[in-house]
């Protein structure tokens, strides 16, 4: 048996795993993940929906330090 990782229904990783890092997403974008079982070509309906938006991409100021000579 495996496990399926899918994001927007499209399948992330074949394997069964415990923990997944997903790369190259956009900030500030809602992602939504499902699961399956998947048993030789035989694969389960979708498991819930869990979503989860990326955190937005923030500016940093930082002051301009000036040296006088």
């Amino acid at each position: 048996l495996h496990y399926p990782l899918r994001r927007q229904r499209q399948m992330c990783i074949r394997d069964s795993v415990t923990q997944y890092v997903d790369t190259g997403l956009t900030p500030g974008e809602r992602y939504c993940y499902y699961v399956t079982t998947l048993e030789g070509e035989l694969e389960s309906d979708l498991s819930n929906m869990e979503c989860a938006t990326t955190q937005p991409l923030t500016r940093i100021y930082l002051p301009l330090l000036l040296r006088s000579e």
